[in-house]
C-alpha cells in the first residue's frame, strides 16, 4: 500500500510541475494584428496561472495543518482539565486554567511572539532616537518668538530648514539614509 502512494505522490510531483523551458515561435510570417493578438494571448496566460500559484498557497493541506493544531491545543487543554476532575469552561475561568492557557499558547507560538515584541520594540525605539540625530544632524533649527495679546509669555516656535549644501552635509545625509535604512531591516528582520 505504501509502494503505491509513493509511486502516485512522486508521478504527481513530476507531472504536476511546470515545465521552465524557454518557448520560442516563429513570427516572421504573421501580420501586426496577429502578433498584438498573440502577445494578448500569452499575457492572459501569464495572469491565469499567477492567480492559480496565488490560490495554491491556500491548499487544504495547509488548512488541514492549522486546523490540527488547534484541535490539539483543544486537546491537550480538555486533557487538563479532565485530570482534575473539572469541567473544560469551569477550568477555563479558573486562574490555574488561564495560566495553563497561556503556557500551552507559549508552547505554541511562543517564539513567534517573542521575536515580534523584540522586533516591535526596537523600531519603537531606533526610529525616534534616528530621526533626534537626523533633526541635529542635517537640519538647522530657529527659534520663532511671536508676541501674544492676553498672555505674558511670547509664543516660540521652532522651524526647521535644511542647512546650506555643502559635501559634509550631503554625505551625513547618505549615512543617515542609511543608518535608517538598517535600523528598518534589522526590526523587521527579527519580527518576522
Amino acid at each position: 500500500m505504501f509502494r503505491k502512494v509513493l509511486v502516485v505522490a512522486l508521478a504527481v510531483l513530476l507531472c504536476g510541475s511546470p515545465a521552465n523551458a524557454a518557448i520560442t515561435v516563429d513570427t516572421t510570417g504573421l501580420t501586426e494584428a496577429q502578433k498584438a493578438t498573440l502577445v494578448q494571448q500569452v499575457e492572459q496566460m501569464k495572469t491565469a496561472a499567477a492567480k492559480a500559484e496565488q490560490a495554491s498557497q491556500f491548499t487544504p493541506d495547509k488548512v488541514n495543518e492549522w486546523a490540527e493544531l488547534g484541535k490539539n491545543i483543544a486537546l491537550a487543554f480538555t486533557t487538563v482539565a479532565k485530570e482534575l476532575g473539572v469541567a473544560a469552561d469551569q477550568f477555563l475561568n479558573s486562574t490555574t486554567g488561564k495560566i495553563t492557557l497561556v503556557l500551552i499558547i507559549w508552547k505554541v507560538a511562543g517564539q513567534d511572539i517573542l521575536s515580534l515584541a523584540i522586533g516591535g520594540l526596537f523600531l519603537l525605539t531606533f526610529v525616534p532616537l534616528w530621526v533626534y540625530f537626523f533633526r541635529r544632524l542635517c537640519l538647522m533649527k530657529s527659534v520663532v518668538v511671536e508676541p501674544v495679546e492676553g498672555r505674558r509669555f511670547p509664543r516660540r516656535t521652532i522651524e526647521y530648514f535644511g542647512k546650506d549644501v555643502d559635501i559634509d552635509i550631503i554625505a551625513t545625509r547618505w549615512v543617515m539614509l542609511a543608518v535608517l535604512i538598517l535600523i528598518v531591516a534589522v526590526g523587521l528582520i527579527v519580527a518576522l
